[in-house]
């Protein structure tokens, strides 16, 4: 007797666009994302702008946000207990949806939570609303650094700097061995 097996599709396959592959995130990506965070820290609005235009000439700015997101991912269980990480998780959420907070501040919020949570529709309407809004995608990249920097003010600090420095420089190496092969992010 041969067996068969009843495979039930997701009624929106035949009416969603196919997706595209997985995007890649490469070293490049994450040694831009860690130097643009030193920009941001030390202020340096001319580096930030270089990081910016370096990703939007290689057509990078997507990946360049989810590495920058993966980025503060990494640092936090860095610099912080779990109990911390919780709380600061719980920050996030509480500036999601906080009234009181500027647009931009919530829709980077919102970002960090649906990247946290793995969750590309919401990371991808935290984008829309932003773009709709009729800023610009740096003002997206500012409000996550600016939430991380609230949070984790240490990486301000000269230690923190030496760790992005070094970040950024073992990425810059990694990336000319990489050779343009790409990895998940």
């Amino acid at each position: 007797m041969t067996s068969r097996r009843i495979i039930f599709v997701d009624p929106d396959y035949w009416t969603r666009p196919k997706e595209t592959a997985i995007m890649k995130n490469d070293a490049a990506d994450y040694r831009r994302a860690t130097a643009l965070i030193r920009h941001h820290a030390i202020g340096d609005q001319a580096g930030i702008t270089a990081i910016l235009d370096e990703a939007e000439a290689d057509d990078r700015g997507t990946q360049l946000l989810i590495a920058l997101l993966g980025t503060f991912s990494f640092i936090q269980p860095l610099l912080r207990t779990d109990a911390a990480i919780t709380a600061i998780r719980q920050c996030i959420d509480l500036t999601a949806t906080a009234d009181d907070q500027p647009d931009w501040v919530r829709c980077a919020a919102a970002a960090i939570a649906a990247y946290a949570d793995q969750d590309r529709d919401r990371l991808g309407d935290a984008i829309d609303e932003i773009l709709d809004a009729g800023r610009g995608a740096g003002v997206l990249f500012q409000g996550i650094s600016d939430i991380y920097f609230h949070l984790m003010p240490e990486l301000r600090a000269p230690a923190g700097l030496h760790a992005l420095d070094r970040w950024t420089m073992r990425l810059a190496t990694e990336e000319g061995r990489e050779g343009g092969e790409g990895r998940d992010a």
